[in-house]
């Protein structure tokens, strides 16, 4: 098989995600928005504020359902 071959395999599969309920696929959102903040925040204040604001923002939406979009 090509490297190309697989590599369009490799690529498929990370592509194609498993399929995930609403809960999975905001509580992913949600770690993954974590993460990035982490990487960005200077200091360890600076992040803890910017995550309280990011659950803020997730709370104020919990209530949307996953069908509105």
């Amino acid at each position: 098989m090509s490297a190309m071959r697989v590599f369009q395999e490799v690529q498929a599969y990370y592509r194609n995600p498993v399929n995930l309920n609403h809960t999975q696929r905001v509580t992913r959102l949600y770690r993954q928005s974590l993460r990035v903040l982490e990487s960005w925040a200077v200091n360890r204040e600076i992040f803890n504020t910017k995550a309280t604001e990011l659950r803020a923002r997730f709370n104020e939406h919990k209530n949307i359902s996953a069908d509105s979009g």
